[in-house]
């Protein structure tokens, strides 16, 4: 296995987390990844949010990650399903 990314580039999460971002009406957010985490905040409904992540984090609950880039894509994506939600109503 090697040390294979099991996501694609940053670039396309960071302009996926823009569009997350949009669909749920946050206008200012920030972030950061490095090789191993990353963190993105936001305040939305005049809450401030952060989400972190690291290879270490995904290491506890049995997850594989090599990249903090992962990480960033894992953070995203989990953000994505939360806009889901939103959208939906729940």
């Amino acid at each position: 296995m090697g040390n294979k990314k099991q996501y694609g580039d940053s670039d396309s999460y960071e302009r996926k987390l823009e569009r997350v971002m949009e669909r749920i009406g946050v206008k200012e957010f920030i972030y950061n990844f490095d090789r191993f985490g990353c963190w993105v905040e936001f305040r939305y409904q005049n809450e401030l949010y952060r989400f972190e992540h690291s290879i270490e984090k995904a290491k506890s609950k049995g997850i594989n990650l090599r990249y903090g880039s992962d990480a960033f894509a894992q953070v995203v994506l989990a953000l994505e399903d939360l806009a889901r939600m939103v959208e939906r109503g729940i």
